[in-house]
């Protein structure tokens, strides 16, 4: 039976990055994330037009991924109701693509990813065998989220108090990663690599 890790952090906190370390470790057999899901689903022309009859967005569904993606960012995190609508539509699908992963690695072997900002949010923490969160300092997160995604101080801090408060997830974990300012990048390898040793050893002789 495989062991699946949950992956979650508040936005900025470099969950991202600790998902490609674990990607590249021999241990894992795969990772997978939570946006790439989504992405795909708006690749989509009729989860297009389900998102645009939700919104009420004229012609979403004639737009490119990108494009639809693009405009729906830019709505999102500055319109509860925009948001809601956009999760209503997706998560429930994303939650049942998960179910049916989750279903087929039943029958694997292996130690899997699945990475994602709002996991817990989702109660795909459930799922998991173990849950994994990115800490990291709210400036930080701010700082990084507004440098990655081009965004002012306010539109990154209502993207970061869009999620769930990151005590909350910490309470939840059975392992934390410190990716704050007072750890150097150099130090991610090294939590990971502790972690993936407990989860392997027991997963190898649980």
């Amino acid at each position: 039976m495989a062991f699946l890790i949950g992956l979650t952090g508040p936005c900025g906190s470099g969950q991202t990055s600790v998902a490609r370390i674990l990607a590249r470790d021999p241990r894992v057999s795969g990772v997978c994330s939570l946006d790439a899901v989504g992405h795909r689903l708006m690749e989509k022309r009729r989860i297009r037009v389900m998102v645009g009859e939700r919104l009420g967005i004229d012609g979403l569904s004639s737009m490119s991924a990108r494009e639809a993606r693009k405009l729906l960012g830019s709505m999102v995190f500055v319109d509860d109701d925009a948001r809601g609508g956009l999760e209503a539509v997706l998560h429930p699908l994303m939650k049942g693509w998960a179910a049916l992963a989750a279903g087929v690695l039943s029958k694997e072997e292996g130690v899997y990813v699945l990475e994602g900002a709002l996991l817990v949010e989702m109660g795909l923490d459930r799922m998991a065998d173990a849950l994994v969160v990115v800490a990291c300092e709210r400036d930080e997160c701010l700082a990084r989220a507004a440098a990655r995604d081009g965004l002012d101080t306010a539109s990154a801090e209502r993207r970061l108090d869009s999620q769930m408060p990151l005590t909350e997830k910490i309470r939840k974990a059975d392992w934390v990663i410190n990716n704050g300012s007072g750890s150097p990048p150099d130090s991610l390898p090294g939590q990971i690599s502790v972690i993936l040793g407990q989860i392997t050893g027991s997963y190898h002789t649980g």
